[in-house]
């Protein structure tokens, strides 16, 4: 089943529509530094609390990989969270290019790193959220 050594390796991501049963689709993936790669496998897994806040699965069954799925993990793992990092940094290369007195540039800097410390802020979060439960008896 899943395994990864600093995000390299395979990776349930995408887990979707949990119900009352604490039951979800995920979908197995191959990953590089937490980045989806390769979709392998989807199933159906039931969630249970496990020790010091940690949750191990049962899988239920196989499905089908979602195509729609598959194309929402590459375009926010590849394209939109990339883009989300860089964003702030743009206004800055703008600036630098026109020219401006050193303040403006100051405060460009300081806009773009506080954005870029939220947005990681927001992925940590979101990670911490949706991580991946460890499995029983592994």
């Amino acid at each position: 089943m899943p395994f990864s050594y600093k995000g390299c390796g395979t990776m349930l991501l995408h887990i979707r529509q949990r119900n009352e049963q604490a039951e979800a689709f995920a979908t197995l993936w191959v990953t590089c530094v937490y980045m989806p790669v390769l979709p392998l496998k989807r199933y159906y897994v039931q969630f249970v609390a496990g020790n010091a806040g940690n949750y191990t699965y049962h899988i239920l069954r196989k499905t089908r990989l979602n195509i729609f799925e598959v194309m929402q993990a590459y375009w926010l793992g590849w394209i939109f969270n990339p883009l989300t990092l860089l964003l702030p940094f743009f206004p800055m290369i703008f600036i630098e290019s026109m020219g401006r007195p050193e303040p403006v540039r100051i405060t460009a800097g300081c806009i773009g790193a506080i954005a870029c410390i939220a947005r990681g802020i927001q992925l940590g979060v979101k990670f911490a959220n949706n991580r991946e439960p460890v499995k029983k008896g592994e």
